[in-house]
């Protein structure tokens, strides 16, 4: 065996070590490409799936606390309702001239608070 032929033969083994070391190494980043891709899809789900349910508590919060706000309104209403009917029969009892006046407006009023009414329940709903 010449020089020539050892140095080829050399060349000819560290070409084939480099080529199998590239393989492994293509390999290798492949598969890590490859966890590295499932791990950020399992992150993204969670914190999807974790973002859902913050938001359909939240959701829920603002409808209880909606609901309980148009309670609020509605029974406020009723008393201030209830003051004005006081006041109307009052006046109505202090002035029977003025009585087909004081209906009508009784009459606008509740006309008035019925559709307020009805308006927050399509709200709250």
């Amino acid at each position: 065996m010449t020089s020539e032929e050892s140095t080829e033969t050399v060349t000819t083994s560290n070409s084939q070590e480099n080529q199998e070391a590239q393989d492994s190494s293509t390999e290798l980043e492949a598969r890590m490409r490859g966890y590295i891709d499932v791990a950020i899809r399992a992150s993204t789900e969670s914190i999807m799936h974790n973002m859902q349910l913050y938001m359909d508590q939240q959701a829920r919060t603002q409808q209880e606390w909606n609901r309980q706000l148009m309670e609020t309104v509605n029974q406020k209403l009723a008393q201030f309702e209830q003051v004005n009917l006081n006041n109307n029969n009052q006046t109505i009892s202090q002035h029977p001239c003025n009585s087909s006046q004081d209906s009508q407006q009784r009459t606008i009023a509740v006309e008035t608070n019925e559709e307020t009414t009805q308006a927050q329940k399509t709200i709250a709903e």
